[in-house]
């Protein structure tokens, strides 16, 4: 009496997406003895694991003060022309990205094939053919960052004084005022890629 056991055994352990595996797997049992015994086994495992913890602490403190007033005409006898400030302008432009992860876990399709044979075995005998294809993939992201900005800004062309003086000619005038503030932050930008 022949014994013949033929097994085949996958398993896989995702935390991540991965696409299949093309490989081929084939057993073949073909005469084996009388009364033998007959394991034929491929055991896959797949693990991949991805881990991607990210932390931002962002602190913006800006202040603009931009001024182009204030003139002043007191006390005189006579003021020929005008009193006119210019333009106060203020432009404040934040931007802040963080935490960006492009993380791909993909399978190539290149697995090379696992093929058993057992053929021409003894009687009685018992034979044991196992392939273990074993794959562990870990990624592990760790992102930290900690952004700070403090931005003070003071523009300042008015307050201009014309006081107690008996003739002014030409008045007072003031020119613009403007300030331009421009932050960019970035921080923890990752592209890993994993073809197993």
């Amino acid at each position: 009496m022949k014994k013949i056991i033929s097994a085949a055994f996958g398993a896989a352990l995702f935390l991540a997406s991965a696409a299949p595996s093309f490989a081929a797997n084939s057993i073949s049992i073909i005469d084996t003895g009388a009364e033998s015994w007959n394991i034929g086994a491929v055991l896959k495992l797949r693990r991949t694991e991805v881990r991607n913890p990210q932390t931002a602490k962002v602190t913006n403190s800006i202040t603009n003060n931009v001024n182009s007033g204030h003139n002043q005409v007191n006390n005189n006898t006579k003021v020929l022309g005008d009193v006119a400030s210019g333009d106060a302008t203020s432009l404040t432009d934040v931007l802040t990205d963080v935490n960006n992860s492009d993380i791909t876990v993909n399978g190539c399709g290149c697995e090379e094939d696992n093929d058993i044979t057992i053929d021409q075995t003894g009687y009685k005998s018992k034979n044991i053919a196992v392939i273990v294809d074993a794959q562990s993939i870990k990624v592990n992201n760790r992102q930290n960052a900690t952004i700070v900005n403090t931005v003070n800004n003071n523009v300042n062309s008015g307050y201009n004084q014309t006081n107690n003086n008996t003739r002014v000619e030409g008045g007072v005038s003031s020119g613009n005022a403007s300030s331009t503030t421009i932050i960019t932050n970035v921080a923890n930008t990752s592209a890993i890629t994993v073809n197993p």
